[in-house]
């Protein structure tokens, strides 16, 4: 729910805070739950985009979509 991400409710830079505890989480999660995978892996690069981090954004929206197509 922190890593989520309203654009029209919320400001950015409350975010930020989160991106070290959701990166953490990925490397945990690498082997879990697919669809709950794809899904922080939205999440976080949604907030990165925000946060104009492009690069980490698009791999992380890119794994994310990887993941969806597969499931």
């Amino acid at each position: 729910k922190n890593l989520f991400f309203d654009q029209n409710k919320e400001v950015i830079t409350d975010k930020v805070k989160w991106i070290t505890f959701g990166n953490s989480l990925l490397k945990i999660l690498e082997k879990e739950n697919e669809e709950k995978l794809s899904l922080l892996y939205t999440n976080l690069g949604i907030v990165l985009l925000e946060l104009c981090d492009y690069e980490k954004s698009k791999i992380l929206l890119e794994k994310a979509m990887y993941i969806d197509e597969k499931i």
